[in-house]
């Protein structure tokens, strides 16, 4: 559709105007036919599908490294919370099975 305005230029108008391709940029081939470039990540006439894009430094943050190192030195610390049921003065783990696992290991003499 061709428009003359005020100053008698003429403007012509493309289906571009309606601002088809949704996350892309409209190139206007005809006043009747556009194409759609699609930034990195959509795909689709009009740009309409989202991909699921691979980034080889996907990884754990440092916040999230650091909230499971807490988490692990929580654990370890509820683990070894002293047996008050012990009969012997040792210091007895509460899990069974971190107590058979530190059973292998044996005290160093004159260390308390």
């Amino acid at each position: 559709m061709i428009r003359v305005n005020v100053t008698r230029k003429s403007c012509v108008y493309t289906l571009c105007a309606t601002r088809p391709c949704h996350r892309g940029t409209c190139v206007a081939q005809s006043p009747s036919k556009f194409t759609c470039h699609c930034p990195e990540g959509y795909r689709g006439r009009h740009c309409e599908t989202t991909l699921a894009i691979y980034r080889e430094d996907v990884g754990l943050s440092f916040s999230s490294l650091f909230a499971i190192c807490i988490c692990f030195m929580a654990l370890l610390e509820c683990s070894s919370i002293p047996d008050r049921h012990s009969s012997n003065d040792d210091f007895a783990l509460s899990s069974s099975h971190l107590r058979s696992t530190m059973s292998l290991f044996k005290l160093i003499p004159g260390l308390k």
